[in-house]
């Protein structure tokens, strides 16, 4: 075989195997999609045959927050319930149609290929997204302890859990949504019954086959959906809301230079972040880093804005708690240019900003003139450049009068 037929067999070879490769779908790469909520999604609450309530109960949220019975006909106890708007369907087609669309929902959540099997104790776990079942027994978060669930940056991510049994939350136990995870995302496939206990916050979709009971003062972000049994209440508050606005930060980034003209070495800059929550939810938990830029040193004490710490310089951070919608935070620092950079030395960077139901978001990296103000390369400074250029001129008139004079007794 010649040399040229062999590298032509290679060639062949490789290219079959490339199209093998590509032909192969990848295991895993596929995203979980959301379980489809139907006519289901407008009801905070929905059960088979009866809802009872004691004690002051909130039921609200922009998804809906509708109460309804398939086929039941007793609402106990709603005197002392506040609904902020919403509707009670009682046997009538509405609640009838989503307690259709809930069998569905329960169904297609149910039959979802396993990601894991974990253990049913969730006591203090985190989370990936995915599709998880208990291994024996009943899905359990113990007495004030915490359930996270971590997106990752990903703001689509899905969790399905699955109970073998029944699913219970002792005494302040807590679930817990981070790094762009939403409640909306979140569904729970109990075969028996589900019981949230005193204090104790859930979050997510639930359904369950028989009962719901929720006690004292738990609150619950996301939907009560009981297929053939009751929901009893005691004091809740229950909020069933759209999907939070994902990114909902925007984050900038401004200099200037504080002595003016073109950066010279010790000259300052003063870096301004902004970061505003352009969403229609709070943005809980947010947090913005930075790092003071290479080729300059952090100023002590420079660093202004909500919860501000640089401890750690040059690595900075701000905790801002939860930012309001539409609420802005301007956060502030300052460095100084270092000593022996040659002439057109870019000195740039960005700032970061995330919550708990938001992605990370970066800054721009401010580098160019900023109102005109600012040049952030460093090189002479305009003033040099100015008393330069005087100079010139007055040598050039001197030289003018002095042709002219020569002219003139010529």
């Amino acid at each position: 075989m010649t040399s040229l037929s062999k590298t032509r067999m290679v060639s062949l070879v490789l290219v079959l195997l490339l199209g093998l490769v590509l032909a192969v779908p990848a295991a895993g790469s596929a995203a979980e999609a959301p379980v489809n909520l139907g006519t289901t999604r407008s009801f905070a609450l929905l059960a088979a045959t009866t809802i009872t309530n004691n004690g002051p109960t909130v039921i609200d949220g922009d998804a809906g927050n509708d109460v309804g019975l398939a086929a039941g006909s007793a609402l106990t106890g709603f005197t002392t319930v506040t609904m902020n708007g919403g509707a009670q369907h009682v046997a009538d087609t509405v609640a009838q149609k989503a307690q259709t669309d809930l069998v569905t929902a329960y169904n297609d959540a149910a039959g979802r290929a396993i990601t894991a099997t974990i253990a049913s104790d969730l006591s203090n776990t985190t989370l990936d997204p995915g599709v998880y079942v208990g291994s024996s027994g009943g899905l359990l978060i113990s007495a004030n302890t915490t359930l996270t669930l971590d997106a990752h940056g990903n703001p689509d991510a899905v969790f399905i859990l699955k109970s073998t049994s029944d699913l219970t939350l002792e005494s302040g136990a807590a679930i817990r949504v981070i790094n762009g995870a939403r409640y909306c995302r979140v569904f729970w496939v109990v075969p028996s019954s589900a019981s949230i206990g005193v204090g104790a916050h859930f979050l997510g979709h639930l359904f369950a086959v028989a009962s719901i009971s929720v006690n004292t003062n738990a609150t619950v972000q996301g939907q009560l959906l009981a297929r053939t049994g009751e929901i009893s209440l005691l004091s809740n508050h229950i909020t069933n809301g759209l999907c939070p606005t994902a990114r909902s930060l925007v984050i900038t980034k401004t200099a200037r230079d504080v002595n003016g003209g073109l950066l010279m070495a010790g000259d300052a800059i003063e870096w301004t972040i902004t970061v505003t929550n352009n969403g229609t939810d709070p943005a809980p938990n947010a947090i913005v880093r930075d790092t003071v830029p290479s080729n300059t040193h952090y100023v002590s004490g420079s660093i202004t804005g909500i919860g501000a710490n640089a401890a750690n310089a040059p690595n900075l951070v701000w905790q801002l708690g939860t930012l309001a919608p539409g609420a802005q935070a301007v956060l502030r620092f300052r460095s100084t240019v270092d000593a022996g950079l040659p002439r057109g030395t870019a000195i740039s960077n960005q700032a970061s900003a995330i919550s708990d139901t938001t992605n990370i978001q970066l800054s721009n990296s401010p580098s160019s003139p900023t109102g005109g103000a600012t040049l952030l390369r460093t090189g002479a400074d305009d003033r040099l450049w100015l008393a330069l250029v005087a100079v010139l001129l007055i040598a050039a008139g001197a030289f003018l009068v002095v042709d002219r004079r020569r002219r003139l007794h010529a």
